[in-house]
């Protein structure tokens, strides 16, 4: 029996492909950069405050200098996966990063290199799961062949 399909679930279909074309994207990209990152200890030297006007402030990033295995010092601002730990000056922390573009930098943890990739895939096949649940559950159209009925 041919069920219908009603515009919710032909939305939240097209909704799981955005997810999962991120989500998959991010995974290659990560499995990319880590194929040829190299590790490094950087230390944080300053903690960047961007305040866009007075009285108020967007983040603290800390601002971290390394040293890479061709002896070239680098300067590098973490603008995404700043943890709370990382905004202490002289604190030492392990980065991954390429030596093509040595201002491209993560911290060497499972959430900065996966974490973007797993929830993209995981919410998408959530949302593609919906999908598929509200087609089954929908009642038959009144177009579809029903039982009994001759086609």
């Amino acid at each position: 029996m041919k069920k219908r399909f009603d515009s919710l679930g032909i939305l939240l279909l097209f909704c799981s492909a955005v997810p999962l074309i991120f989500g998959t994207y991010s995974l290659i990209y990560s499995a990319r950069f880590l194929s040829r990152a190299e590790k490094v200890t950087a230390t944080v030297i300053t903690i960047h405050v961007e305040k866009p006007w007075p009285g108020t402030r967007i983040g603290s990033f800390p601002v971290m200098e390394f040293v890479d295995a061709r002896g070239e010092r680098h300067e590098v601002m973490l603008k995404s996966y700043t943890f709370p730990l990382l905004l202490e000056v002289g604190r030492k922390i392990t980065l991954l990063f390429d030596p093509r573009s040595p201002s491209h930098v993560i911290p060497d943890s499972w959430r900065a290199r996966w974490s973007q990739s797993i929830i993209g895939i995981v919410f998408g096949c959530m949302l593609f799961g919906a999908a598929f649940l509200i087609g089954r559950a929908l009642p038959p159209s009144s177009g579809d062949n029903q039982p009994g009925t001759a086609s």
